[in-house]
């Protein structure tokens, strides 16, 4: 049974459009497997090796891929990493299928949990897409995708 304590996505709705939540990550914890954002994706296959997947827009390794949105920027660089299975851990250790306990005993409370229920931790503005920070997708006591993102 969750404490009363334990945090709820309605209690994240008191917020202005525009409004700054969160603070920036330190840089270290916007990288997976070593690669943090904005990295290219020649620099991606240069440490990883060859992919498992390669499309224009995405970079597969078994559980991570590494996105780019091609409406942002022509050269192909990351702009989100998203973690699938245990493939991967943040910097801080945190893996898909540890629990939301583990994730708030090591990252705090979320800044932010959104309408999916996804716990978020780092740097947003309420209502828009200036995001950077780290996603936890979950099934309610479970991680079951971790994505760090860069809108």
């Amino acid at each position: 049974m969750l404490s009363p304590s334990w945090p709820k996505a309605e209690q994240y709705r008191h917020y202005r459009p525009g409004q700054v939540i969160g603070a920036y990550l330190p840089a270290e914890d916007m990288k997976i497997a070593g690669v943090s954002l904005g990295t290219s994706f020649d620099a991606v296959k240069a440490s990883l090796g060859q992919p498992t997947s390669e499309k224009r827009d995405e970079l597969t390794y078994g559980g991570i891929k590494f996105g780019h949105s091609l409406m942002q920027d022509s050269r192909p660089i990351v702009w989100y990493i998203t973690v699938s299975n245990r493939d991967a851990v943040t910097a801080r250790g945190i893996a898909v299928g540890d629990t939301l306990k583990k994730v708030m005993d090591v990252y705090g409370r979320p800044d932010f949990i959104d309408f999916n229920n996804r716990w978020f931790y780092g740097y947003l503005r309420y209502n828009s897409d200036n995001i950077r920070g780290i996603f936890f997708e979950n099934n309610g006591s479970k991680v079951t995708k971790i994505i760090v993102s860069d809108n």
